[in-house]
């Protein structure tokens, strides 16, 4: 009779572990994805040896290149003639970068940005 009983027990008990799974495995499908949009762009340049403020209207022609606003920037890299430069050299605004270092970029140096945005 015991034995009976635990048999009972035991299989009811494995029942309820499988629904228990199948329950938390359906609310999980059952939830909303958040996604969140992302989106790249690059700014292409010439420095000059002079100018320290490059706008949207410097860019090198050929290329899709922007500067983005500021307030869904997440965050921006800025390159010049392929070294990373600290976010202390450079300030950027809305349309424009501006180098604050003592030196304006070299003669010819490629000035690259890249800027990663947050889509609504």
């Amino acid at each position: 009779m015991k034995a009976a009983i635990a048999k009972l027990l035991k299989r009811r008990r494995r029942a309820l572990n499988r629904t228990a799974g199948c329950r938390s495995r359906c609310r999980k499908s059952r939830r909303r994805k958040r996604r969140t949009w992302l989106r790249v762009y690059y700014y292409y340049a010439q420095g000059d040896g002079v100018k320290r403020s490059f706008w949207n209207e410097d860019a090198t022609p050929g290329y899709k290149s922007r500067i983005p606003a500021r307030g869904k920037l997440l965050l921006a890299n800025v390159f010049v003639d392929g070294m990373l430069q600290a976010p202390e050299l450079y300030h950027i605004a809305h349309g424009g970068i501006q180098f604050q270092s003592d030196q304006p970029p070299p003669v010819d140096s490629r000035i690259i940005a890249q800027f990663i945005v947050m889509r609504p």
